[in-house]
């Protein structure tokens, strides 16, 4: 009896859902699946106290042909033949759609990257990247922020005499100084850089369990060094230009030393940029290091120095003639040398104190800054640890990723190569580009942020595609 009285209420529960059915999906397009769909559903609630997962487009209909085991083999063996620093998803999608495509479907047919990255991992392949970035350890620390706000402000100024260029069409825009009558400057960076023969890409697909075999040390080196302008990047008239390769080591051509690039300087960078920018001023920056801050041999240092009178050793520096002031006020040329023959004894020297106040030793130039400012340019330093302001960084970054692309672990291919990878990416739109991006920098540093703060800037305002919403950098 009890049985029944179930089977009855359970009869009409399954006809109010039919009921129930019928009504909701009345006039739709599945009159027949739909109702069924929820009295099935009801007849598994009530018997088991669940509904059972939709399995509704979880079985495939249809297989790649990528998935077939004769493809897979074919594409794999192609794979090990290349070298996994060449290899990328572009390569790979070129190969399958004009080999594997035509061979195995006798038809031509387009294959998405989507599909091949997902394939790759299919097959075991993982994309391994080392990831670098700019470094802030040293952005913040006192002394570089009191030297970059100075810095920042010298750069503001020289802006107003400089061109910039506006838009994604890159249109120049002379600075307002210039519009006034002064006279354009020129920025002009420097920077060098180190090339190795077995320097790889570190970026790769690789099956898992397969390790590719390479050369451990880096190989030997070429050092670039290179001087450019925002509007012609390296500056070049036909075989002469302000770039110049050095094979550093004891048993090549020696190391790089201030002379070296001093000489860079005077005898090729200063007559390139005067020939390339009639009545322009460049103003050349560096990066702050031992080189860069060298004085001259004839410089007048304390160090080199010795507290007592003695005879000039012609095998120790010579100081320079100088000019000392009176305590009047006036000036007078003197000597650092005194020609005399007799033995030279101790003196007190506290008449000549009074005479004279002081030399200025402390106003000492670098040689380089000499350099630069005796042929009437500007000279000023990069801060310390903001490589992210001088746009050759970028430069190296694109010349570095193709000579690793192409890397065959011999000396003489980059040898013959290395300024082809170096003009490559050295076009004059990527510089004007990558010299925008740093004039970004350093307006952004100047408005008071600092470190990661001013990248994220930097950033926002790059990728700003709206013409007229987007910042003049």
């Amino acid at each position: 009896m009890l049985i029944r009285l179930q089977m009855c209420k359970m009869t009409m529960l399954i006809a109010d859902e039919h009921h129930a059915a019928n009504i909701i999906w009345l006039g739709k397009a599945s009159e027949v699946y739909r109702p069924k769909a929820i009295v099935g559903w009801a007849k598994q609630f009530l018997e088991y106290g669940i509904i059972s997962p939709r399995r509704q487009g979880c079985h495939i209909k249809r297989q790649s042909f990528l998935a077939d085991e004769d493809v897979k083999n074919a594409v794999i063996g192609w794979i090990k033949d290349q070298r996994s620093e060449s290899l990328s998803l572009i390569s790979l999608k070129k190969f399958i759609e004009e080999s594997i495509v035509p061979e195995y479907l006798s038809v031509a047919g387009l294959v998405s990257e989507g599909t091949v990255r997902n394939y790759l991992h299919l097959w075991g392949y993982t994309y391994k990247t080392n990831n670098k970035d700019i470094y802030f350890d040293g952005h913040e620390r006192e002394d570089v922020v009191v030297y970059r706000k100075e810095w920042c402000q010298r750069m503001i100024e020289h802006m107003r005499y400089m061109d910039r260029y506006v838009g994604e069409d890159l249109t120049v825009v002379e600075g307002e100084a210039v519009r006034s009558g002064g006279k354009k400057r020129v920025l002009v960076t420097y920077d060098k850089s180190t090339f190795y023969a077995n320097d790889r890409k570190k970026e790769m697909w690789i099956r898992e369990g397969e390790n590719p075999i390479r050369k451990k040390g880096p190989g030997m080196s070429i050092m670039v060094s290179e001087f450019q302008c925002r509007c012609h990047g390296t500056m070049r008239v036909k075989e002469w230009t302000s770039r110049k390769l050095f094979e550093a080591g004891a048993s090549r051509q020696g190391y790089w030393k201030s002379a070296d690039m001093i000489k860079q300087l005077v005898e090729d960078a200063i007559p390139l940029f005067e020939l390339l920018h009639e009545g322009c001023v460049a103003v050349f920056i560096f990066i702050q290091n031992s080189n860069h801050q060298a004085y001259a041999s004839n410089a007048l240092l304390a160090q080199r120095m010795s507290l007592n009178e003695v005879l000039a050793d012609p095998g120790k520096p010579e100081f320079r003639v100088t000019r000392a002031r009176k305590i009047d006020g006036t000036f007078f040329v003197q000597d650092m040398y005194e020609n005399r023959t007799e033995k030279i004894m101790s003196v007190s020297r506290k008449g000549k104190e009074k005479e004279v106040v002081s030399r200025y030793f402390k106003a000492q130039k670098s040689a380089l800054q000499e350099a630069v400012e005796d042929n009437g340019h500007f000279f000023d330093l990069y801060p310390k640890f903001h490589c992210e302001c001088n746009w050759i960084e970028r430069d190296w970054g694109g010349a570095m990723k193709l000579a690793r692309l192409h890397c065959d672990y011999s000396y003489k291919s980059l040898k013959e190569k290395i300024n082809v990878y170096l003009d490559e990416v050295g076009e004059i739109s990527h510089i004007q580009r990558y010299y925008r991006k740093c004039l970004g920098y350093i307006e952004v540093y100047h408005s008071g942020m600092g470190g990661l703060e001013a990248v994220k800037e930097v950033k926002r305002i790059s990728s700003t595609r709206c013409a007229s919403h987007r910042r003049a950098l």
